[in-house]
């Protein structure tokens, strides 16, 4: 697993910067699934200290790495950084992400400012997995700051997470839905 994406992209020459990025971003995910999260992000600080397109998406990767693992503050400036990149999807991912890490040390009108960019860049993308999660940030994001509306983008990402398959059910309007569900102590529907 992460070994050998590692070894591939030591092995894979600088001048097909592309390939080794995404080796690197393997490894990364490799080795923080398998519980080396120190590791990970050594990786994905290689990788995001690239010249190329994937860098972008490597910052946007540390930064949910360091959400996760340091928290506080700790990842805005690398999902800053990452709204740099021509990619939507990734465009989206960066917002998604200075949503989730504002509302958590208490940026709350910027949270809500990203959780709607997430949306709006996600919105022309053909995959519409980046829109369902960025529905289901903005949903937590309006809940937190106890805006009505907060339902309307989480029965809107609902809706189209039933049609599209997911690469993840962390951050998913399911997800989202069955937490806020527990906490209401609705337990039988979540």
């Amino acid at each position: 697993g992460a070994g050998l994406f590692e070894r591939a992209a030591g092995l894979t020459p600088e001048s097909h910067e592309p390939e080794r990025a995404r080796r690197l971003l393997s490894a990364a995910e490799a080795h923080f699934r398998g519980g080396e999260p120190d590791r990970a992000r050594t990786l994905l600080e290689t990788a995001a200290a690239g010249e190329g397109p994937l860098r972008f998406e490597a910052l946007c990767r540390l930064g949910f790495l360091l959400d996760e693992t340091v928290g506080g503050n700790s990842s805005l400036q690398v999902f800053e950084r990452a709204l740099g990149t021509a990619d939507p999807s990734v465009a989206s991912e960066a917002h998604r992400g200075l949503a989730q890490s504002l509302s958590y040390v208490g940026g709350l009108d910027r949270a809500l400012e990203h959780a709607g960019a997430a949306v709006r860049v996600a919105e022309p993308l053909a995959g519409r997995s980046t829109l369902v999660y960025a529905l289901a940030m903005q949903a937590l994001v309006r809940r937190i700051v106890g805006d009505p509306d907060w339902r309307r983008p989480l029965d809107r990402g609902l809706a189209l997470e039933s049609t599209v398959e997911l690469p993840e059910l962390d951050g998913c309007p399911s997800a989202f839905e069955a937490d806020i569900r527990r906490l209401a102590l609705e337990l039988d529907p979540a």
